[in-house]
């Protein structure tokens, strides 16, 4: 029942992009939109670096900022090009709670968040 509500989900997270004719900032094929519970936000055209979170088990990016260490956002599943410490990335995709339990007792600051990646890029040097 777990397989199909999450086919589900990533159908429906699919076919809720609409083309967006005058956005040229993006990298994403079609404009965002949440359209169920468990989307939070989506980002487009975000820049971040490629890090193992050892707490998590999980390959993820991080988005530093000013307060609490920034953003965490763990991927699911993606190519092996993209799973590099340091990577520099641009992204977009449909942000969800994160429901991944901790391996390790967790020192790092920030917000912590999974993500369904739309487009990934990797930035020029």
């Amino acid at each position: 029942m777990k397989n199909v509500s999450l086919f589900i989900l990533a159908l429906v997270l699919f076919s809720s992009c609409s083309k967006s004719e005058n956005d040229n900032n993006t990298i994403c094929d079609s404009e965002l939109n949440c359209i169920d519970e468990f989307c939070l936000f989506t980002l487009d055209n975000e820049q971040g670096t490629t890090t193992f979170l050892n707490c998590y088990g999980a390959w993820s990016i991080h988005i530093p900022n000013e307060d609490e260490g920034g953003a965490w956002y763990m991927v699911d599943e993606w190519s092996d090009d993209y799973k590099v410490e340091g990577r520099e990335v641009t992204f977009c995709g449909y942000v969800r709670e994160n429901t991944l339990p901790l391996l390790l007792p967790d020192p790092m600051p920030g917000r912590f968040y999974q993500i369904e990646l739309e487009n990934i890029e990797i930035s020029e040097d």
